[in-house]
């Protein structure tokens, strides 16, 4: 399997823990890598490259399953990236990504510095294009598509959609009726599979 944007490694370490045969990891940042390359060891199943995303050129034997989790809103070229990754996947295998939901990416904006989950104002949501916030205190850029887009690259790419979510919160995962409430408002994830054809 591959992992776009492995992070510090803790889901390939689930994932090896789980019994995956082979786990190859991508991330951007020289931080995380070395994260991630710390918590898979010396388990010979796994490999975690250094790579832009931007520019990445598969160099990964064909897997079965790729999956990029909250990753791909920070993709420039995502359309490219779609394509690369169906490049280095089996046909009949699977391609799984969450994005933050394009309403939030539509309007980090909001008034008067009112909580986002209960004023959520949406505003340009049909312009795509970089939007900046701020986020762990730093401004980063993330790229807004919306839901359209994502399902026309991902068809353009050569995969049929196979499985499509907003994270519906469930009630559960909270500590209070308050804040669960509060989470059903307003969608905050998209999750999409494909299947390569």
């Amino acid at each position: 399997m591959l992992e776009l944007g492995c992070g510090d490694g803790r889901y390939a370490r689930e994932l090896l823990a789980a019994g995956v045969r082979a786990y190859s990891g991508i991330d951007g940042s020289a931080r995380m890598v070395a994260a991630a390359r710390a918590a898979v060891g010396a388990d010979e199943r796994a490999s975690v490259v250094h790579a832009d995303l931007d520019r990445w050129e598969p160099d990964v034997a064909e897997v079965d399953v790729v999956v990029a989790r909250m990753v791909l809103h920070y993709v420039d070229d995502l359309e490219r990236l779609l394509r690369q990754s169906r490049a280095c996947l089996a046909t009949g295998g699977t391609y799984t990504f969450s994005v933050e939901h394009p309403v939030i990416t539509s309007n980090y904006a909001q008034p008067d510095g009112a909580p986002r989950v209960r004023t959520w104002q949406d505003s340009g949501y049909f312009d795509e294009g970089r939007r900046t916030c701020r986020w762990l205190g730093a401004e980063v850029g993330k790229h807004h598509r919306t839901v359209e887009r994502y399902l026309s690259l991902l068809s353009g790419a050569g995969f049929a959609l196979s499985g499509f979510s907003e994270g519906r919160p469930q009630q559960g995962h909270f500590d209070s009726q308050e804040r669960y409430q509060a989470m059903r408002d307003v969608p905050f994830y998209l999750i999409i599979r494909g299947i390569a054809r």
